[in-house]
């Protein structure tokens, strides 16, 4: 549910479908990152990522979190940092 939530765009569905999950894995969390990578929201996308490195998955180990990860790396620019702190896509 959490993957058709997030292919239409409905991220804000997708987290409290995931937050109701009773179980999560590393798809899961991956579902989430990405759905943030596709909307610009970067804060998130580090955010989720360190979550669930904090809840002990694997972030490389599958292809899905490997994407997300290059995601990340190709279109997040440090630099890109407003005033509150936060994140803007790189242009």
């Amino acid at each position: 549910m959490v993957v058709g939530l997030v292919r239409i765009g409905e991220i804000g569905n997708a987290l409290q479908v995931f937050d109701e999950m009773p179980e999560r894995d590393v798809v899961s969390y991956t579902v989430l990152i990405d759905g943030f990578v596709k909307k610009e929201c970067y804060e998130q996308v580090l955010k989720w990522f360190q979550r669930m490195q904090v809840q002990g998955y694997q972030t490389m180990g599958s292809h899905a979190s490997k994407t997300s990860t290059l995601l990340i790396a190709t279109t997040f620019d440090p630099k890109k940092i407003n005033d509150d702190n936060h994140m803007k896509p790189a242009i």
